[in-house]
């Protein structure tokens, strides 16, 4: 009986650990996220400016305010269209909330409406939607 409550309480406190919300108190806790979710080349300003590279402009390759988007995250299961079956992933679209705010830095005066981030693993992804969330939140309380 001890065994089977010991073991029931782990398994609590581990998937409601998994559960746990992603918090952004400072500016401190914001970097150590983003610094967590994307690639070395990405950047993170105080005044919520990001620049996001995940390789490519498909894959994610833009700089933007990030007060001045709207998130939206979509799973997709296995998909015809990669070199055979894309695997499951998730999409994180920005969609600008007024004009043209996505930029990529390859592309000199160019604007886009919107843009994707790609993640192949999808618990990644997911948590990465919520750090961008919580991110949004901050930066909305802290600089306006």
């Amino acid at each position: 009986m001890f065994k089977k409550t010991t073991l029931l309480l782990l398994l609590f406190t581990l998937s409601t650990s998994l559960l746990a919300q992603i918090k952004v108190d400072d500016f401190e806790d914001a970097k150590e996220h983003f610094d967590y979710f994307f690639s070395e080349g990405s950047t993170l300003d105080e005044d919520g400016n990001a620049y996001i590279d995940m390789g490519t402009f498909s894959d994610g390759r833009f700089s933007v305010l990030m007060t001045d988007v709207d998130l939206q995250m979509e799973e997709r299961g296995e998909e015809p269209g990669c070199a055979d079956i894309c695997p499951p992933s998730v999409f994180i679209t920005f969609n600008c909330r007024e004009s043209k705010c996505l930029k990529d830095p390859l592309i000199s005066d160019t604007l886009f409406e919107a843009s994707s981030l790609v993640f192949f693993d999808t618990s990644r992804g997911k948590k990465a939607y919520e750090y961008l969330r919580a991110l949004q939140d901050f930066l909305r309380k802290t600089i306006n």
